[in-house]
């Protein structure tokens, strides 16, 4: 989007998944890492935030948030066999065992990576 004003060719729109943003990441795994002790007993940590995103919709996030107005030509590549239609995550175990929760938002997690985006084209787009 940042390098077509145009338009964009994209696969299947219809996937749901969730992101977590990488601070959050770094953040979980130095969690687990200083209680170690409270993670060794069997229990499987899933740790991105509950909130199932289709994949159209967040296209349409990004390019509303760098005012992108062009096109997106969707079914453009094969679906990937074996595809995950639903795929989320829920942190309450952790929540309750470590005391973890995600601290970036969807929304600003984006916003984030967009300026990150915008400043390593920045001479390119110019």
């Amino acid at each position: 989007m940042l390098k077509n004003p145009d338009e964009i060719n994209l696969g299947y729109g219809e996937p749901y998944r969730n992101f977590i943003f990488v601070d959050d990441m770094m953040s979980v795994w130095q969690t687990v890492i200083q209680n170690y002790n409270k993670c060794n007993n069997g229990k499987i940590f899933t740790i991105g935030p509950n909130n199932p995103v289709k994949i159209k919709d967040y296209a349409d996030m990004i390019a509303k948030k760098i005012g992108w107005n062009g096109r997106i030509n969707w079914n453009t590549k094969p679906k990937r066999p074996g595809e995950i239609f639903w795929l989320n995550s829920n942190s309450n175990l952790i929540e309750k065992t470590l005391g973890w929760t995600h601290k970036v938002s969807l929304n600003d997690g984006l916003d984030y990576t967009v300026d990150v985006w915008k400043n390593k084209l920045k001479d390119k787009l110019s």
